[in-house]
């Protein structure tokens, strides 16, 4: 009972934004390991690393999660996309996109899940693709510029 009452106060400070009561109260819940909220007060520690821009400890705090016995497959779920993130964040867009891929082909949710983790991996996902196709265009809108000198000189160039 002391766990959840300690859990409660964390979710609430996340909601407040009070990152330093959330992760003193995440603290202690995450010293009982084996358990779903222990499980989950660990996930909101790798949350409060990343929310400080500490993308290195959010990384080995969602692994310590992710090779935990036993585990839970929603909080697992949650620390591969935090992972993705994390990749994200440190300018690491491949490990970022087979993170998220991995866990679009790889989830199942469990009928009590309260978020749709693999559609948002989804869309992670797709905003990444969505990001290199518009790059990836623009340097080949800057290639033709430079081959054709420009876009009305492409057409007299080609005719």
């Amino acid at each position: 009972m002391e766990r959840e009452a300690h859990l409660l106060n964390a979710r609430s400070a996340m909601a407040l934004n009070d990152l330093f009561t959330a992760e003193k109260e995440f603290a202690f819940v995450a010293k009982v390991p084996n358990s779903e909220t222990g499980a989950e007060a660990k996930y909101g520690l790798a949350e409060i690393q990343f929310l400080n821009g500490n993308y290195k400890d959010s990384q080995k705090k969602c692994f310590d999660l992710i090779n935990q016995s036993p585990s839970y497959e929603f909080w697992i779920g949650k620390s591969f996309l935090l992972l993705g993130d994390n990749y994200l964040a440190l300018k690491d867009t491949f490990q970022a996109k087979a993170t998220y891929k991995s866990l679009v082909e790889n989830y199942e949710a469990a009928p009590n899940d309260r978020e749709d983790l693999r559609a948002k991996a989804t869309e992670k996902l797709q905003a990444i693709e969505r990001k290199e196709n518009e790059l990836l265009q623009k340097e080949i809108e800057g290639k033709e510029k430079k081959y054709y000198g420009g876009e009305n000189d492409s057409i007299k160039k080609i005719s």
